[in-house]
């Protein structure tokens, strides 16, 4: 399961999501990386996410791996989701009760 999956599984869970309802959900429309120092397989990394915005039809989360225990940045990288009506292919906008769930969750350093 990625780390946006198990994010947005998370706030599914607290609070009701956005995902694979009604047909309706989130898909890919940007994603990035950095990669900042090299991996091998056996390292052992620590992956942090958060929604850094929320904006009228999208979700962005950033990600940073960091390896432990010596707290190495690896690699830091964003994905914006947007919510689209999956039969009409239309983005749609993000429910304000999410927003605000999303928002009191992460705090108030989220662009919204």
């Amino acid at each position: 399961m990625s780390g946006v999956a198990v994010h947005l599984d998370g706030l599914t869970r607290r609070f009701g999501g956005l995902t694979a309802l009604d047909g309706l959900d989130l898909v890919v429309a940007e994603t990035g990386a950095r990669f900042r120092a090299p991996a091998r397989f056996d390292d052992e990394l620590e992956i942090y996410v958060r929604v850094s915005r929320v904006g009228r039809t999208s979700v962005t989360f950033e990600f940073s791996a960091h390896k432990i225990p010596e707290d190495i940045l690896m690699v830091t990288a964003h994905q914006t989701l947007v919510y689209v009506d999956l039969e009409e292919r239309q983005a749609l906008p993000v429910p304000d009760d999410y927003r605000a769930r999303v928002v009191e969750f992460e705090g108030t350093d989220v662009e919204h």
